[in-house]
Formats: C-alpha cells, structure tokens, sequence
C-alpha cells in the first residue's frame, strides 16, 4: 500500500513539473496540444493508480476519505520558494540555450539540481506523509 501511495506521490510531483517547468517550453516544437496532452495522460495515469488501490484497500472502510485527500493533493505545489528560485534557474537557462528543454536542463549547475530535487520531493513527502496519516488516524 506504501509503494502505491509513493508512486502516486510522485505522479503529482511530475505533474508540478509539467505545469511549472515544462510548460516554460510551449513552442512550435512543444505546442499546446502536445502539452495538454501530457497533462491529460497524466491525470489517467494518477486516476488509474487511485482505483487500483481502491481495488488493493476493498476492506479499507473509510477508501473514500483517501481518495478524496488524494484528489485534494493533487494541488500541492510544494515549497514554493524552492520552487520559484529553481524556476529562476531554469529562466536563466532558457536565455542562455533557448527553448532547447534539454540543453536547459542538461545545463543546469548542481546547485539548481539540488533546488530541483528538493522542491519535488517536498511534494512527493508532503502527499506520502497527508495520506498515510489519513489512514492512520481513521
């Protein structure tokens, strides 16, 4: 059940980097309805891993109480000070490689990575911890 939390976890920190990073790369290379359609396949896959464990927790009496946190959750940005220094990185990157995504974020120095990494796994911590305390105070 713990994995399954984590991995749903992390599915909303992606979609934190899609909305606040990857969106910065709209482009005729990267349009619109590329990125929508990123963000929809990753709302299924969020909304499939949720009824799978729905599936895993039938005895589970209170699933609802969880799906709706998790539905809840899927807002959370994480710490938005780390995530708007990376953001400022990631800025700077663009101007100095273009809207080349992958020379951005190949160029980033380690510090930005550690901006990065801290800001999403914030989120991923933030999700885990809200639903497993769910589950163990109800």
């Amino acid at each position: 059940m713990a994995n399954n939390i984590i991995y749903i976890a992390n599915l909303i920190a992606l979609m934190q980097w899609y909305l606040h990073v990857r969106s910065k790369f709209i482009s005729d290379n990267f349009p619109d309805v590329l990125f929508d359609g990123l963000k929809e396949k990753l709302n299924m896959a969020i909304d499939e891993r949720i009824r799978k464990l729905k599936d895993f927790c039938r005895n589970q009496p209170d699933f609802d109480g969880i799906e709706e946190s998790f539905n809840k959750m899927r807002l959370n940005e994480g710490d938005r000070s780390l995530r708007d220094t990376f953001l400022k990185h990631i800025d700077s990157g663009i101007q100095k490689s273009g809207m080349n995504y992958i020379s951005v974020i190949k160029g980033l120095e380690n510090k930005s990575f550690e901006l990065g990494t801290k800001w999403l796994q914030g989120i991923v911590d933030n999700v885990t911890k809200g639903i497993l305390n769910h589950i163990s105070f109800n």
